[in-house]
């Protein structure tokens, strides 16, 4: 059964089946931003500012590494990553051993780990990739960002200071307004689809070739929609 993790309005933290059936305010926690799940764990950034991290069925909730977060932390690969909240880019075993300062680099937001690489944003607006052993940190493609970049298949899709849509490859080949859009937050892709809160905040769905634009559902979003597949 997939599950979905959610901040309410109320900021809980909100466990509930994506039949919607079994809804219940995980260990009865709050929450500042979007929880994270991952490998049977739920990381989230409580109202105190802290970094926690709770098994989804409830227990051995404990502050990792004693730890506090600006956003969301992100987990891959037994690594979670986060903006502290001294900006610093921080990672740590999901055993909260080996903490460290990835590239002594600042943050403004999530970063977001994929295929060996992460891409954050720089206190400098700068869209940085750095690999997770801390080598061959570049701009990608001289962009800045106005938010979390997300990868997917290859590419990285980002809001630049613009506010456009951009998509790039992860070898900074190819960069392209996708669609010719614009967006308020960071895009997410899933399954050849990228999904993103339009400056209109319209609910848009476009595929990766930039084909089948549509408003899905006629709805209006407030922040970046999540897709699961």
């Amino acid at each position: 059964m997939d599950v979905v993790y959610f901040q309410g309005t109320d900021n809980q933290l909100w466990h509930i089946d994506a039949n919607g059936s079994d809804q219940y305010n995980l260990g009865n926690n709050t929450t500042k931003s979007m929880p994270f799940a991952a490998d049977g764990v739920v990381y989230f950034q409580g109202t105190d500012d802290q970094l926690w991290a709770i098994n989804t069925d409830g227990t051995n909730q404990h502050n990792l590494g004693n730890n506090t977060t600006k956003s969301t932390p992100f987990a891959a690969d037994g690594v979670v990553y986060f903006q502290g909240t001294d900006d610093q880019l921080w990672a740590i075993n999901t055993d909260g051993t080996n903490q460290h300062n990835l590239g002594n680099n600042t943050t403004k937001s999530t970063p977001f780990a994929a295929d060996g690489v992460v891409y954050f944003q720089g206190t400098d607006d700068q869209l940085w990739a750095i690999n997770t052993d801390g080598t061959n940190q570049h701009n990608l493609g001289n962009n800045t960002t106005k938010s979390t970049p997300f990868a997917a298949d290859g590419v990285v899709y980002f809001q630049g200071t613009d506010d456009q849509l951009w998509a790039i490859n992860t070898d900074g080949t190819n960069q392209h307004n996708l669609g010719n859009n614009t967006t308020k937050s960071t895009p997410f892709a899933a399954d050849g689809v990228v999904y993103f809160q339009g400056t209109d905040d319209q609910l848009w769905a476009i595929n990766t070739d930039g084909t089948n634009q549509h408003n899905l559902g006629d709805n209006a979003t407030e922040s970046t929609p999540f897709a699961t597949v």
